[in-house]
């Protein structure tokens, strides 16, 4: 199943609920960003970071590529539930 969160132009607590969702389901999630929306998606990381227990940062990965004549960036960030001890 794909764990992926694409970001675009909901609200920023529409895909906060969607992570929540998805990391109490799958204890990961990816959450995906090209352009304009890799603000809000790093702070919608942020925000589920700061305010779900147990959250944390797993991997970043930016890059850019040719799209339309155009170099367009995007953003990777994957969220990993900790293992309750």
């Amino acid at each position: 199943m794909d764990q992926s969160i694409f970001i675009g132009d909901k609200d920023t607590f529409a895909y906060m609920r969607a992570i929540t969702i998805r990391l109490n389901k799958d204890g990961v999630t990816i959450i995906k960003a090209r352009g304009n929306h890799i603000k809000k998606a790093v702070d919608v990381s942020l925000i589920v970071v700061n305010s779900v227990i147990g959250v944390k940062v797993d991997n970043v990965s930016i890059t850019s590529q040719d799209y339309l004549d155009k170099k367009v960036s995007s953003i990777t960030i994957t969220l990993k539930q900790l293992e309750v001890q």
